[in-house]
Formats: structure tokens, sequence, C-alpha cells
């Protein structure tokens, strides 16, 4: 592990190993430690353990969810890409505002300690910069976190830069984030990349419409023209089921979900590029799935979360979908349904979703 010499910060505070392994134990003893603190000071604890792994879940992205090892090395050297790419520097302010449960929360964690960080923590939240008073230097976010913080990131420069994660950024965010003075960037990853290999850069002057490699990765694409990863720190190659479309050695285009394609009529559609051209025009919880049809084999739906729209409202979305979207491409049904079901992580669940239209 690292330089048992060297001191760790935790909110502005000082400690060796010894001392931050102790005052996790002392926080997780006491009573009004909050859920959020304790799964901190426990990995806090597991981090600086003789063990050389992590335990960590999965989140689905290259099959079943399940429960993995990952080697604390690995994790180190992952974070040290990140560091590099965003010119930390020892004693740079970096905000843990997602739940360590994730990937996204250890990683945040393991970043403060291999660059001797100041760790800043908050409690994981829709708004989590409300009482930031500081400056920071890196944070990440999920999109829905972004939304929910954007006056606050539109008042002040506390923010220096923001990598947001979780899913895809709708484009009315996308479009409210170009007035942001803080450098935003989207992030490619999952659990078995250990946090994200590739970003997007999404305002400023160098902003990008593709995802751009982190130092050392190398990309490819399976038969199904899915992304394969290959990482120095990665024991093997991650084999994806997100359909890309490779740029160069170090940049690609992200398509969608190879689990989510719908083939109607003999068709493939792209059900996220499909949303990603209706959400400027859909305010409410949407997704793109398909429903079995006897001519076609599968029929394209868009199914909306809540009450049906009035007679005029449907009108007038069923004529944006047919001046927007190819033929091929236009849902033959439009569906309301009361709620979601959701992940911890605020995604669609959209097989559960679709199933539960189907048994209706």
């Amino acid at each position: 592990m690292d330089n048992k010499k060297q001191t760790y910060q935790i909110n502005g505070n000082k400690f060796s190993v010894n001392e931050i392994v102790e005052y996790s134990k002392t926080q997780l003893s006491r009573k009004h430690t909050e859920d959020w603190e304790k799964e901190l000071y426990q990995f806090i604890c597991s981090w600086f353990n003789d063990n050389d792994y992590i335990n960590v879940f999965t989140s689905g992205s290259t099959g079943t969810a399940k429960e993995i090892k990952i080697g604390k090395q690995q994790m180190i050297e992952s974070a040290k890409r990140t560091i590099s790419f965003y010119n930390l520097k020892q004693n740079d302010r970096v905000l843990l505002c997602l739940p360590i449960s994730g990937i996204a929360g250890k990683m945040m964690i393991v970043r403060a300690f291999t660059g001797y960080l100041n760790l800043i923590t908050v409690k994981p939240q829709r708004n989590p910069l409300k009482g930031i008073n500081k400056r920071i230097d890196f944070v990440a976010m999920t999109a829905y976190q972004v939304f929910e913080s954007l006056q606050y990131l539109k008042e002040t420069n506390n923010i220096k830069q923001l990598l947001i994660g979780g899913g895809t950024i709708p484009p009315l965010l996308e479009q409210e984030i170009q007035l942001l003075n803080t450098s935003c960037f989207a992030s490619f990853g999952m659990t078995e990349t250990i946090t994200h290999i590739a970003i997007r850069k999404i305002n400023g002057y160098n902003k990008q419409d593709y995802f751009t490699c982190l130092p050392d990765i190398k990309i490819s694409t399976d038969k199904r023209n899915c992304l394969c990863i290959k990482a120095p720190y990665l024991e093997e190659t991650i084999v994806t089921n997100d359909i890309v479309e490779i740029k160069d050695n170090n940049n690609f285009y992200w398509l969608g979900r190879y689990d989510n394609i719908v083939n109607s009529g003999g068709i493939k559609i792209y059900p996220e590029q499909v949303e990603h051209k209706l959400n400027k025009f859909i305010t409410r919880k949407f997704f793109i799935t398909s429903l079995p049809d006897n001519s076609l084999g599968e029929k394209l739906v868009l199914v909306i979360e809540g009450k049906a729209f009035g007679k005029n409202e449907l009108k007038e979305l069923k004529v944006i979908i047919n001046s927007l979207l190819a033929k091929y491409h236009q849902p033959k049904e439009i569906i309301f349904i009361d709620r979601f079901l959701m992940t911890e992580s605020n995604k669609i669940k959209r097989r559960e979703t679709t199933a539960s239209i189907r048994f209706q």
C-alpha cells in the first residue's frame, strides 16, 4: 500500500494511516453516525487492512450483476490516470458526493488517498453542492445531481472540474451546461473497468461529441460492434455490451446498448439514438422499447411515465415524432404508465418496466 509516513486528508483534517483507521473505527461505533458515513468509514478500514483486494458489486454492464474482487493496486493505477488527466496536485480538494456502495464513490476515495488530496465528504443527495463554500478542484456527480445543482453552478465559480457519470446526459441538460464556467466531462466506464476509461468534454472551446480514452487504454470491437477494452491494470480484456463506432485508436462514438437493440421488420434500431432526438421535447421520464408484433416481429413503442397526455398534447407529440424521426424509427404506439421501475442509481429498469407492460 501507500507510504505509511504520508498523511491523508478528510475535510481538511490530516491523519497518518493508523490515525485514519482508528478515527474511522471510532466514527463507526458512534450512535449518531449516518448510514452514508458508515459506508465511508467501513471502506477506509477495508482499504488499509491486510487484504490486497476490495469486494464490489458490478452494475450489470457486461452481464448479470455480481460481486467481484478488484485488486487495490489496480484501483491505484486507475486513480493515477485520473489524477494525471485532470492535473490534480497534492492538497487539491476533491468532493465525494456519490454513494460509496458504487465503484465511482469508492474510486473518489482511492484518488484522494493515492494523490494525497483533500477529500471533502458530503451526504449523497440530489443537490450535493448546497452549502459548499470552498473551491473544489474535482468532483464526480450523476446527471440528476448536476441538473439539481445547476443554479449553484451558474452562480458560483467554486467547481473547477466536473465529471458526469451514471448514464447518458439529456440534451437539455447538456445545453444548460454550455453556460457554465466549470469544465464538464461525460464519463464512460463501469465497475469491471474500475470506473471510467474514457471521457467526453461537453462544454468549452474543446468540446467533443466522441469519447477519448485515458492514457494506455486500448480499444477494439467484437463481431457485434461492441466495445472491447484493454488496460495495463486490468487482468483481462473487458467485453462490453456497448455498441460503438471507433473513430481512431483513442476515440469512439457511443451508439447504444446491444441488449436494447430493437429489430423491427428486419431494421435494427438503437433506442438510445431515438431517445436522444426526443429528449428536447419530452420533459417527463421516458424510454424507447419494443413489444411483440405479428407482422414486424417487434414494434417500436414509446413509454412515458405519468398520466396520459390530453388529446391536443398527444397530437402535438405525434407531429414532432413524424417530423424528427425516419419512418422506421417512429414508435408505433405511445404507452403511459404511472411509475417506472428504477435502479438505486436512478436509471430506468427497461426490461422489468417493459415486462410489466406486457402483462398489463
